[in-house]
């Protein structure tokens, strides 16, 4: 997964880009709105050609891409601009531009939100409130208007910032309402028919991915076999057939054990997880000697066996 400008993703697919994504640190983000286009010139299918006027436009003022590292449509959803990793070209003093990997994340919000213009509203609203808060609670970031960077209105002056903060600490603080989406588990829903031996195809082949299978997707009995040993592992009714709740204990549950000790040297979506829960500890999915020694006070703490690796009975205690 890179990232690439152009890519339409949902907020959920967002967070997940950035996980994998992003290197630098984002002591701020900021917020944008358009003006130009708004949502009149949006006609639920037009992103690229709205996204690549934006550039063109940026181009001609000298800027090296498209300033933003993402604009929201509308129907909240994300179209991926400049490189995370670059400085934005948010506001003239604002954007950080050295190469220290440190600088704001921006983000262009397609609408003219000025008093009797777009309304500001959901899926819109919603999507920026989620997207902020993950930035709010997992990367630090403070909350900039791009009016308080210029003398513009940006944005837009139906925006009140004490009101849009509160909506994102409502979401920070796991209120009720949207949530954050959890970074790596964005939902893979399931396909409707029972996938067993003599299936065929791309699902297949995902769930060998799944299992640590040869990936040839075609459902043999090496991977009824691992699907099986997943069950039993699980708690699950051992069939070696993929129904809803095998298909949902491997892809949609994050609390679920994933079958296999993870320690130093583990890499991964799982063990981002495990360092969110922990607390303390940069996010990024390498399990090194710092997620190690939090592991074993951890365990300490809870009266476990000391090992520094997780396995389920150290999983367990985490989620409870």
């Amino acid at each position: 997964m890179t990232w690439a400008y152009g890519k339409i993703v949902t907020v959920n697919e967002l967070i997940d880009y950035i996980v994998e994504n992003d290197q630098a640190k984002h002591p701020e983000i900021h917020i944008h709105h358009t003006w130009k286009p708004d949502h009149s010139n949006f006609n639920g299918a037009n992103y690229i050609t709205l996204q690549n006027g934006m550039r063109s436009a940026h181009l001609g003022r000298g800027f090296i891409t498209i300033a933003q590292h993402v604009s929201l449509f509308p129907d909240g959803r994300f179209v991926l601009g400049r490189d995370i990793n670059l400085p934005p070209a948010s506001a003239t003093g604002y954007n950080d531009s050295d190469s220290d990997g440190v600088h704001p994340f921006m983000v262009e919000t397609v609408g003219n939100f000025d008093v009797g213009h777009d309304p500001f509203q959901p899926p819109q609203s919603t999507a920026l409130f989620q997207l902020t808060a993950y930035f709010v609670k997992y990367k630090g970031a403070k909350i900039k208007f791009h009016n308080e960077m210029s003398s513009k209105t940006c944005p837009g002056t139906s925006i009140n910032k004490q009101w849009f903060v509160g909506e994102v600490q409502k979401i920070v603080g796991g209120g009720s309402g949207p949530q954050i989406p959890e970074p790596g588990y964005t939902e893979i829903i399931y396909p409707g028919y029972l996938i067993k031996q003599g299936s065929r195809g791309p699902v297949v082949g995902r769930i060998q991915k799944k299992l640590g299978v040869n990936a040839d997707q075609i459902f043999g009995p090496v991977t009824e076999k691992a699907v099986r040993n997943w069950q039993k592992s699980h708690g699950i009714n051992v069939d070696g057939v993929i129904g809803p709740t095998t298909w949902n204990s491997m892809f949609n549950n994050p609390n679920v054990y994933p079958g296999k000790l993870i320690r130093r040297g583990s890499k991964g979506d799982v063990v981002r997880v495990i360092q969110r829960k922990l607390g303390g500890l940069v996010v990024d999915g390498v399990y090194g000697v710092k997620t190690e020694g939090a592991v074993k006070a951890f365990q300490r703490k809870k009266g476990l066996a000391v090992d520094g690796v997780v396995g389920s009975r150290t999983w367990r205690a985490l989620f409870e």
